[in-house]
């Protein structure tokens, strides 16, 4: 039980539909019973109770053999991890921990644990480059070796509580999916789908708004919730684009923030909300690190910390519901029908159309490339405004309330979206086609490659 044999594959007997493989050598290898062995092109390696490791070489496996020991406890399961950088070699224990190993001289690299039982089998995934564990639960692990994480809650989501608990995992080359055997003697094929979600942020109980914007080749997230709070998310690295990391919170609101933008040119970030107030914040010195706990967000809103806020704006009478920056000019529309022009750089207003609309504005979507913007309203209409000159060029009328409205820079043209119907217009105001959605349009987006609706 604890000794490796090799044997001869190419002159294998076969007799009656049974394969007799011819031995070639073996080596006593562990004090312990062996429980897995693994393969690289030139190396071989087996675990076993013992809590040992062994690496042999495939070409001559009783000559210059190598042990470590990584485990306290027996191994309970071994692979290898591979992809187009690097390899590994994992190995699973009772001591309810994964190692990872250099598969050149077994020295440990990582250390995995916190799992909840004993490791009772392990795959490697090399599209999302990331290691499956199993240990008696429905949902596998997820982890990240080059990083060292845990992202088991950013990409498994929910899982289906009715699934049976996973025993062993194995990684179908080609298939692109990941077989397991549970413990109620099933299979389940669990298959990478390219149009699932790449990441998952439980960031607020409950979601209002979000912008995003691309700084040095990192992502940066801005979101708000029912919380009156802003949240500053930025991608872990470049290596993992999938992870994101929540980097600084924005707490000046008493009411849920609505809508969120940026001005680059003054690296400002610009929030509105409820109570009708827009903050401006400078980037480099807003906001509270979330790694100060508690204790400064209830210190933020102190005189100390209130200077930290550029300016605020509070002369709207309702809600806010749009922003835009065109150069450093802020442009921010509100339910009491308005429009305000801004000077971010000075910190004044500008101007103002108390009735850009003759009902409830619903938003503003900026067009920072041909200088314009539209806003769109209960009123049916979309409004085209020319930015510079703060005038209405083009007037759009739809059949219904417009709850949503997209520039397509692809096509060139508008999209408004009432409650079951889309339009296209032109960029001068002609509707070229409509169709009806069936349902009830609660988001509306542009593919910005394809120019897909």
């Amino acid at each position: 039980r604890s000794i490796v044999r090799w044997y001869f594959i190419n002159d294998a007997l076969t007799r009656e539909n049974t394969t007799y493989l011819r031995p070639w050598t073996s080596v006593r290898a562990h004090g312990e019973v062996i429980c897995g062995i693994c393969a690289t092109e030139t190396k071989v390696f087996s675990g076993g109770h013992d809590g040992g490791i062994m690496m042999y070489e495939a070409s001559n496996p009783k000559s210059n053999a190598v042990h470590t020991t990584v485990h306290k406890g027996a191994i309970s399961s071994l692979t290898i991890a591979f992809d187009d950088d690097n390899k590994w070699v994992a190995t699973g224990s009772f001591d309810r921990s994964v190692c990872i190993c250099s598969p050149h001289d077994l020295k440990l690299l990582q250390r995995f644990s916190g799992f909840t039982n004993t490791i009772t089998g392990m795959c490697y995934v090399p599209q999302t480059r990331c290691l499956w564990v199993a240990c008696g639960e429905k949902c596998p692990y997820v982890m990240d070796v080059r990083m060292t994480l845990n992202i088991t809650k950013y990409v498994c989501g929910e899982w289906d509580t009715r699934s049976p608990r996973l025993d062993k995992l194995f990684y179908v080359e080609g298939m692109n999916e990941v077989i397991a055997t549970s413990t109620s003697h099933s299979l389940l094929f669990l298959r990478y789908n390219p149009g699932a979600h790449s990441a998952l942020i439980p960031a607020h109980t409950e979601w209002e708004t979000l912008f995003y914007c691309v700084k040095n080749n990192i992502v940066e997230l801005f979101c708000a919730g029912e919380e009156a709070v802003v949240s500053k998310w930025t991608q872990f690295s470049t290596l993992n684009t999938y992870l994101y990391m929540c980097q600084k919170e924005y707490i000046a609101h008493k009411r849920k923030v609505l809508c969120i933008t940026q001005c680059p040119e003054l690296d400002l970030l610009v929030t509105a909300s409820e109570d009708g107030v827009i903050n401006v914040w400078n980037q480099d010195l807003g906001g509270v690190a979330v790694a100060g706990g508690t204790d400064a967000e209830a210190d933020f809103l102190s005189a100390g910390n209130k200077d930290q806020l550029l300016y605020q704006f509070d002369e709207h009478r309702d809600r806010v519901v749009g922003l835009s920056c065109h150069g450093k000019t802020l442009i921010s529309v509100s339910w009491d029908r308005s429009l305000r022009f801004w000077d971010l750089d000075a910190g004044k207003h500008l101007f103002t159309h108390p009735d850009g609309h003759d009902g409830v504005v619903r938003g503003l979507e900026s067009v920072p490339a041909r200088g314009v913007f539209g806003t769109y309203s209960e009123d049916g209409n979309l409004h085209v405004w020319d930015a510079s000159q703060r005038s209405l060029k083009i007037r759009m009328k739809s059949p219904g309330d417009v709850f949503h409205a997209r520039w397509n820079p692809v096509r060139e043209e508008w999209i408004t979206a009432t409650e079951f119907v889309c339009l296209i217009w032109s960029f001068t105001g002609e509707c070229l086609r409509k169709f009806s959605c069936g349902r009830p349009v609660t988001a509306l987006c542009v593919d910005l490659t394809q120019g897909d609706i």
